[in-house]
């Protein structure tokens, strides 16, 4: 009986976050932005000045596969690279001015679509849901 829960719950993690990523690209689309744009705006909107490499580990990617997705943003007027003055070897990553509206519209959008969620779930359900996350989380990047 575990063995099929586990597979149910693998499951309904899967489709929730289909339909989540469905969702975000719904919203993104009106800034013109994919999932993973929007996614990165986010976090260079709580951490502007971040190395790619950094970046790269907040996001839970490859340096490599972000590094198109940057190259997008700039292109598209997003953010800009700078010479790493710790560093001179490394770019840091800051937003223009479009760039830190995007990111504020997006925090915007984000917090808006987790208060709707969040809001049909009990506190005490959605502490548990945050924890077995966090763990299921941890063991896949562990698998990686």
């Amino acid at each position: 009986m575990l063995q099929a829960s586990a597979h149910r719950a693998i499951a309904l993690m899967r489709e929730a976050s289909r339909l989540y990523t469905q969702l975000f690209a719904k919203h993104f689309k009106a800034l013109s932005l994919t999932s993973e744009e929007a996614r990165t705006l986010a976090y260079l909107g709580a951490e502007d000045g971040v190395t790619q490499k950094d970046l790269a580990a907040l996001m839970h990617v490859r340096p490599i596969g972000l590094s198109r997705l940057i190259d997008r943003l700039q292109d598209g007027g997003w953010l800009e690279r700078r010479q790493s003055l710790a560093d001179r070897r490394a770019n840091t990553l800051h937003l223009t001015e479009k760039g830190k509206t995007g990111a504020q519209d997006i925090r915007a959008i984000n917090s808006t679509l987790a208060d709707r969620l969040a809001g049909n779930l009990p506190a005490d359900d959605l502490a548990s849901l945050i924890r077995g996350l966090e763990v299921v989380r941890a063991a896949l990047e562990e698998m990686r």
